[in-house]
């Protein structure tokens, strides 16, 4: 797809720039000196390293590209440069792929080379991806214009990608990526030791599949080819386009990488919304399947029809296997679909942090998706799960022993790393330790993991493989109130509703005779909790409940099915934890005794919440869908009212709303030039703490003000708050007053003082605390002077990954 946003000149300062202070000085005959050290260094020697050597030359007086350092500077990746490369191959090298000797490439034409990765591209050492001019095989690894280099530089020994590689080729895990080592020299600069690897795309040598076009949109054309990844893709900065997101019932969330889909923008390369829609609903079906007791879709057709359990085992084990930390909540979770085929796994992709941390924890990496499921309780993937670990085991020890494919890949690598050492360092870790690097060392650990890891699975294979759940046992007064099963080594719900107990206070739940910090951190047992009250007269009650929003719009098409409010409730010490939720049309949104909204369909409903004390909140909760009602930007802010009187001691609330509707707007910045007179909590809510006048003024993220004055007197007002008008069940007909055990809330106190908001400066005054859900873009500003600003997320959207 051709993106005209793409090629843009950034002049955003970096403080990564590459090429200040690693870069080199070219020294007479040839040599450079690096300014982190003394070494010396000459570009002829690569030739002795024993890999093809990849020379990047780039134009950087090119019309409408960038320059090398613009290029690095690019937190989006959107500079590119041009130029041409080439590659300069060892005399008899073969590589990998070829039974040949390879010659040396020509050089060849850029159509671009720019940044690329996530958290790799933050590191000194950059990841390009590069786009040749013609479709050229690389080493033998086929014909194609994509490429991309990796730095590897989470992995001290280099290897980490390439074995990986090598497992998934061996596993039959169709277009595992080819990727071989080699040295890159660009204008000059070493720049180190990377890996020359395939893209993963859709294409000829790379994920074969049918390409879907815009006239594909009935079977069986509809049904293929997708190519898939896991989690929620960043719009482009700078563009106005945003990506649409598959969504399951379950919050599982994907998005298309071909085709790619947005809700606000489309060429002759995106797909279409029957596309979009025919892949949402396979990936549903296969849900309910997975969710179902006889692992079959309502209509009887078996999930092995919709899922390759194949691939789907031998992922699941290179991941588990060799404990990839990103596995299932990353975009570099890959899945495809054949047309008139099944959805397979892979291809797999980013291990580089990966073999690392106990080589003897349990199967833990696939907590998210379907897979704990499926090993738990479908014997047929239970059976494909067994097989493919003989496999492994036999790929493994091929891996390890001496003279194997970890001692070939070392030996190849070895001359190379110490000159990539040479170029960067060793990694702050062991500088930090004052520990000397020795890559030999590096090998032997990483071999002594593999071996270890490998002896633990067999030993503990037949008791640990189908071990994916646990009863979690919740008892009141030695009776079980509740069980519910778990995954193996999730977190343990403390959330369950808990009984009423005339005359007590739930505070919380907890193993017997124990305290909170004896509840494992994650779940490997079956374990009971029990409920621990304490009495009503000796309890700290909750006196007021304050929403962020009283007029809140949520979008069906991207904010998911499901979120939590954010609300401030007083004081923050309460030991009240338990309080009653409802919502006015159940078929629109629903909420749990927690304060967690279900969402259902488009309309309007009104959220309203409790407590013991008769105190009662609530918002209307709009549900609209952007693609047929599309949300507006906000052009200014309402106040609720422009004058708050309050007494000493006292809390209220400037209530803001943001129009026009509906709006994207979640974020307001609330601050105040009257700190000595009133203290800001969040959301907007205050204390007054003595007499005088303030005012609040609120600003959203493009500018647009409102302000509110703030009158504190020496007692108390008439008039106490700034938030809408409560209205009880009684008084309105429209609140559903649920009164059983569902409708209870259990709210956790924050005990981080209101989420490090609280610009309190008297710390003997009461506390707000923070319910439901925080926002992790919520803080304090600090170095204002007079000015004490809070940033307010509207409602944290919680996408179950969710």
């Amino acid at each position: 797809m051709k993106k005209t946003f793409c090629r843009r000149f950034v002049g955003v300062a970096s403080a990564l720039m590459m090429f200040t202070a690693s870069a080199p000085t070219l020294l007479p005959g040839g040599g450079y000196v690096y300014a982190a050290g003394t070494d010396s260094f000459d570009l002829a020697e690569l030739d002795d390293n024993g890999i093809p050597v990849l020379y990047i030359s780039i134009d950087e007086k090119a019309d409408g590209y960038g320059t090398i350092e613009q290029m690095n500077e690019s937190e989006d990746h959107s500079v590119e440069c041009t130029g041409t490369v080439r590659l300069d191959v060892p005399d008899g090298y073969k590589g990998d792929y070829s039974s040949k000797a390879l010659e040396d490439t020509d050089e060849l034409a850029l159509d671009h080379i720019r940044g690329r990765g996530h958290s790799t591209w933050t590191g000194s050492k950059k990841p390009y991806k590069l786009k040749l001019g013609k479709s050229t095989d690389l080493l033998g690894m086929g014909k194609n214009k994509h490429w991309v280099l990796l730095a590897n530089e989470g992995d001290d020994t280099l290897l980490k990608n390439r074995i990986t590689s090598y497992i998934g080729s061996e596993l039959g895990l169709a277009y595992t990526p080819q990727m071989l080592p080699v040295d890159v020299v660009m204008n000059g600069d070493y720049l180190g030791s990377y890996y020359l690897s395939e893209q993963v795309r859709v294409g000829k040598s790379r994920v074969e599949i049918d390409e879907l076009t815009q006239a594909d949109n009935s079977e069986p054309d509809i049904t293929g080819g997708y190519l898939l990844a896991m989690g929620r893709k960043n719009d482009p900065e700078g563009s106005d386009i945003s990506y649409r997101h598959m969504i399951t019932k379950g919050g599982n969330v994907f998005f298309g990488e071909s085709p790619e889909f947005y809700t606000n923008y489309a060429d002759d390369e995106t797909g279409t919304d029957a596309q979009f829609e025919y892949m949402t609903d396979y990936l549903q079906k296969i849900e309910d399947a997975v969710m179902s007791d006889d692992f079959k879709d309502e209509n009887g057709i078996a999930l092995s029809e919709y899922l390759d359990y194949g691939s789907t085992a031998a992922y699941w084990w290179v991941n588990n296997f060799l404990k990839n930390y990103d596995a299932y909540s990353t975009t570099s979770t890959y899945l495809y679909k054949e047309r008139n085929g099944k959805l397979f796994f892979g291809p797999l992709w980013d291990f580089d942090q990966s073999m690392t941390g106990s080589k003897t924890e349990g199967f833990d990496r696939a907590n998210t998706l379907w897979l704990n499921r499926m090993r738990a309780y479908d014997p047929e993937y239970q059976q494909t799960l067994f097989e493919t670990w003989d496999k492994l085991d036999s790929i493994i020890t091929d891996i390890v022993k001496e003279g194997g494919v970890l001692d070939r890949y070392a030996k190849e690598l070895y001359q190379s790393e110490q000159d990539n050492e040479k170029r960067w360092g060793i990694k702050e870790s062991y500088a930090e330790m004052d520990m000397e690097f020795d890559y030999k060392k590096a090998v032997e650990e990483l071999r002594d993991w593999l071996t270890e890891r490998q002896q633990w699975v067999r030993d503990n294979i037949d008791d640990e493989l189908t071990k994916a759940r646990f009863r979690v046992t919740y008892e009141s007064d030695g009776e079980a109130v509740f069980v519910s099963e778990q995954d193996y080594m999730s977190d343990i719900s403390t959330a369950v509703v808990p009984p009423l107990k005339e005359g007590y206070v739930f505070v919380e739940w907890l193993p017997e005779n124990d305290t909170a910090e004896d509840i494992p951190a994650v779940l490997n047992e079956d374990i009971t909790l029990t409920a621990h009250f304490i009495p009503e007269t000796e309890a700290i009650m909750a006196d007021d409940i304050f929403f962020s929003f009283y007029d809140v719009w949520f979008d069906l098409s991207t904010d998911g099915d499901y979120f939590s409010p954010n609300t401030v409730v007083l004081p923050a010490d309460t030991q009240e934890r338990v309080y009653e939720w409802s919502s006015s049309d159940t078929s629109v949104a629903d909420v749990d005794y927690k304060g967690n909204i279900s969402i259902n369909k488009v309309g309007d409903t009104v959220i309203n919440v409790k407590l013991r004390n008769g105190v009662q909140k609530q918002f209307t909760l709009h549900v609209y869908d952007s693609q047929t009602t599309p949300a507006e930007q906000p052009t200014e802010l309402i106040c609720e009212s422009d004058t708050i009187t309050l007494g000493v001691g006292e809390y209220g609330q400037v209530v803001v709303t943001p129009y026009p509707h509906p709006n994207r707007d979640d974020y307001l910045l609330y601050s105040t030039d009257g700190t000595d007179v009133i203290e800001l909590i969040d959301y907007g809510v205050f204390r007054a703490v003595a007499p005088g006048e303030a005012t609040v003024t609120v600003t959203d993220l493009d500018g647009i003000k409102t302000t509110c004055r703030i009158i504190v007197t020496e007692k108390a007002a008439d008039n106490q708050s700034c938030t809408p008008d409560e209205s009880t069940p009684d008084d309105d007909e429209n609140i559903d007053t649920k009164t059983d055990d569902s409708s209870q809330s259990d709210v956790a106190r924050d005990d981080s003082e209101s989420s490090g908001t609280d610009s309190r400066s008297n710390d003997d005054s009461p506390k707000a605390s923070t319910a439901g859900t925080s926002n992790p873009k919520t803080g304090t500003a600090t170095g204002l002077g007079a000015a004490a600003v809070i940033i307010a997320a509207a409602f944290a959207i919680r996408k179950k990954n969710r």
